[in-house]
Parts: structure tokens; sequence; C-alpha cells
């Protein structure tokens, strides 16, 4: 069986933008319901950057958390990154090109490292946050 992660924020981890309770079906329950012969793996994390460290919260490094999944040892065939939408926040004083750099280099440690299912190469899918 295919092993996909979806790694982001709020936005894959169903956070409703009007203020409500969390989404019953958030885009990594869907992309489950159109592809049920693969395990979608759903890391979403409110306030999740690219690789920015937030303020008094160290959990929300995309970089770190992703190090982590990697240094788990439990690969996946494919990686699917939707992050960037925190890192515009004006305390982070970055602009589009930064984001987009944070970005390949969170792509770039997962081809880098063994995390492709059996020490493969993973592949890895960006995609621009809503």
């Amino acid at each position: 069986m295919k092993k996909i992660l979806c790694f982001g924020d709020s936005n894959t981890w169903g956070h409703n933008p009007i203020g409500g309770p969390r989404l019953e079906r958030p885009w990594p329950s869907i992309l489950e319901e159109l592809l049920p012969e693969c395990e979608i793996i759903a890391d979403g994390v409110c306030g999740r950057t690219t690789a920015y460290n937030v303020p008094g919260e160290y959990d929300k490094n995309g970089l770190l958390c992703l190090k982590q999944h990697i240094e788990s040892g439990n690969g996946a065939d494919l990686l699917i990154v939707m992050l960037g939408t925190n890192d515009t926040k004006p305390y982070f004083a970055v602009n589009e090109y930064n984001i987009a750099a944070s970005a390949a280099r969170l792509a770039d440690m997962a081809q880098k490292s063994a995390f492709g299912r059996e020490g493969s190469p993973i592949k890895v899918l960006l995609v621009a946050p809503i």
C-alpha cells in the first residue's frame, strides 16, 4: 500500500476559516476518499511555518517537525507539503522569495534523506497554500 504524508498547517489540519468547528472533511480526508488504495497520514498543525520559530511555541517550525518524521524511520512514498501562509506574519519579516526558499529546503531535506520507503528517495509535491 502506498503511503502519503500530508504535511502542513491549519489548512491541512482542517481549521474552519469562518470560526466554526474543525472541518469534517479537510483536504487529506478528501484525498483519502479519492485514493482508497493509499494510506494517507495527515500532519497538520495550526500556526506551522516552513522553517521559522514562532515565539513561545516550539512545535511550529516545519523544518524541525519534518526532521522528526525523517528520524522516526517511518518513510512514505510521497510527501505533500502545503506551508507558507503563516510565514507571512509581520514578525518574521520575510518576503515571498524567503518563503519559497524555505519550502524548497523542506523538499530538499526530505529528498536527501532516506525518508522514502525502503531507503529510496521520496517524491515531494509542494502545494501553494490557499
